[in-house]
């Protein structure tokens, strides 16, 4: 019970600061050990933590192993459950045992499937993405299924928020399998694509990489960049339009994103704002001059890494027809995705510093209708860090592969993604884990890269680890 004793806790962290180890070793058990772990890391960010279990009692003979033939026949479970039934019935039996039939059920089908002809199709690299039949499972909207449950569930939310004066948080239309162009309303009427790409301040990512963050490649679709451009134009088959004209606005101080794929070109322009400080509110009150009242603009927050499809998203908040509606996480996590008509952009001050959401919304919503789109979970992960970079693309690249990251628990050694860009020099026998090598960078032989993005100019010496930072060019 030390760990709820603060006493014996400090005494734990005063002996480790003391020790300034490399590798911590601990044995408690699961998940005693990795609780501790999560509040030792923070102490010695450098030092790799390794929770091994039983191990310790294993070698001093506290605890005796199988005999050998359970061992190797993969038995060595029911002599640990007779050893200690009290405490590892539950992992065993009633975690344990479902999960290795569901995991061998789904072994067992994907092999018939490949015999048969229907899977593992080797050399060909897909991506999934969602359709508009999905919406369902991402946003608290209705599906098509259960009509008379989604009204009924729909009127009671209603009555709910009328009484609280909340904004409705669910879309009352059943989601279709399909969307005909030209047959949405607020998108029929959508004109352009603005992405927010500046800041007030320079974010610690965006200094380090000497570059845009739109520039930062995501994987072998390309950069941040390309998968917006590629998202608009999504947008633009379900609203019926031949191209969706896509506004990218940076600050003054911040460098232009240049990667974009020569079939985008056309598509898009790059403009800074016209004031050093006008706040994301004030820079679409300008945009909305070139507009009329009745006409659309979809609006996202450009540093992000998108998880589900923009035309999906973009459906969604077309249905609820408001005159602004913004796309929410249930979990708090910032999404910076709107939908607005240009006429509630004429409330906000033509002159001065306006934050969309602190400032101008709520002057907005007392004469325009202002809604809000609840989604169960997060459609992308923004990205101001190094660890919003890196999460970003494990979850991107988990989807991509079909491997979902659920388990708040669950050990990272095992690595999502490796990216080089083109003019990197990587040793073959380096480890890149999770990183991003960009282009101009070195690593080399031996070497071990972990979360972490090597920049232009910067080196990993030979046989040393880079794990959890930014690898400056040797020249800054």
């Amino acid at each position: 019970g030390f760990e709820h004793d603060a006493k014996l806790l400090g005494q734990i962290e005063s002996a480790l600061l003391a020790a300034d180890p490399d590798i911590v070793y601990v044995a408690l058990g699961s998940p005693k050990q990795e609780r501790l772990i999560g509040r030792l890391k923070r102490l010695l960010p450098q030092a790799w933590f390794l929770g091994v279990g039983v191990s310790f009692s294993f070698l001093t003979g506290d605890v005796k192993r199988a005999p050998l033939w359970m061992q190797k026949s993969g038995f060595e479970w029911v002599h640990r459950l007779q050893q200690e039934p009290k405490r590892l019935f539950k992992r065993y039996v009633v975690v344990g045992i479902p999960f290795a039939g569901m995991l061998l059920t789904r072994s067992a089908v994907r092999g018939l499937a490949s015999k048969l002809g229907r899977g593992n199709r080797r050399g060909a690299v897909t991506m999934r993405t969602s359709t508009i039949s999905e919406t369902s499972a991402i946003f608290d909207t209705p599906g098509m299924r259960d009509e008379t449950a989604a009204v009924a569930t729909a009127e009671r939310r209603a009555r709910q928020n009328a009484e609280n004066d909340l904004p409705d948080p669910m879309a009352t239309e059943p989601v279709t399998s399909d969307v005909t162009p030209g047959r949405s309303t607020s998108l029929s009427k959508l004109r352009g694509f603005v992405l927010l790409g500046g800041s007030v301040r320079q974010t610690p990512l965006g200094g380090a990489i000497g570059r845009s963050v739109l520039d930062l490649p995501v994987d072998a679709g390309g950069s941040i960049l390309n998968h917006w451009l590629d998202q608009a134009r999504g947008v633009a088959q379900i609203a019926g339009l031949e191209k969706l004209p896509v506004r990218i606005l940076v600050d003054r101080s911040s460098p232009e994103p240049v990667t974009a794929a020569v079939h985008h070109y056309g598509t898009f322009r790059v403009e800074r704002d016209s004031s050093e400080y006008r706040g994301s509110g004030g820079v679409l009150r300008d945009l909305a001059k070139e507009y009329a009242d009745d006409e659309y603009l979809l609006v996202a927050n450009a540093q992000q890494v998108l998880l589900d499809a923009l035309p999906v998203i973009a459906t969604a908040l077309d249905r609820k027809h408001g005159d602004i509606t913004l796309l929410s996480h249930r979990d708090g996590t910032p999404s910076g995705i709107m939908l607005i008509a240009c006429k509630t952009l004429r409330e906000i001050s033509d002159t001065g510093f306006v934050d969309m959401k602190e400032q101008a919304l709520p002057a907005i919503a007392s004469k325009f209708d202002v809604k809000v789109l609840h989604a169960r979970r997060p459609t992308g992960v923004p990205i101001w860090s190094l660890a919003d970079y890196v999460a970003a693309l494990r979850q991107h690249h988990s989807k991509r592969s079909g491997r979902r990251i659920t388990d708040p628990l669950a050990e990272d050694w095992q690595p999502m993604f490796s990216i080089v860009e083109d003019g990197a020099s990587v040793d073959r026998s380096a480890r890149i884990h999770d990183s991003v090598v960009l282009k101009g960078a070195t690593v080399e032989a031996g070497a071990l890269v972990v979360r972490s993005v090597v920049c232009p100019g910067g080196i990993v010496k030979r046989d040393t680890t880079a794990v959890d930072e930014f690898v400056p060019s040797e020249k800054a």
